[in-house]
C-alpha cells in the first residue's frame, strides 16, 4: 500500500521508517545529520513534516506529521 505524502507523490507504506514535524529548530539541532542524508523537498509550498524512508532519503512533506500519520492506520 502507498502513502500519499506530497502533491504528487505516494511512498509505500512498508519503505517508511518515520514520520516527524519539521521546525527550524529540529533542523538546526540535527544539522550534521540532515547534510549527511538525501533530502528530496515534495512542493513549494513550505515543509510541515520530514518522512524518513528506508531507501535513505529524507522526504520533506507540506502535509504535516498528525495527518500523515492519520493516513498510515488507515491503510
Amino acid at each position: 500500500m502507498y502513502l500519499y505524502v506530497g502533491e504528487d507523490l505516494l511512498i509505500l507504506k512498508n519503505k517508511i521508517l518515520y514520520i516527524a514535524d519539521w521546525t527550524e529548530k529540529f533542523y538546526k539541532d540535527n544539522k550534521d545529520f540532515f547534510e549527511k542524508k538525501r533530502l528530496i523537498n515534495l512542493s513549494v509550498s513550505p515543509v510541515k513534516s520530514l518522512i524518513g524512508s528506508s531507501d535513505g532519503i529524507l522526504y520533506c512533506s507540506p502535509i504535516d506529521a498528525r495527518t500523515l500519520k492519520k493516513r498510515m492506520k488507515n491503510i
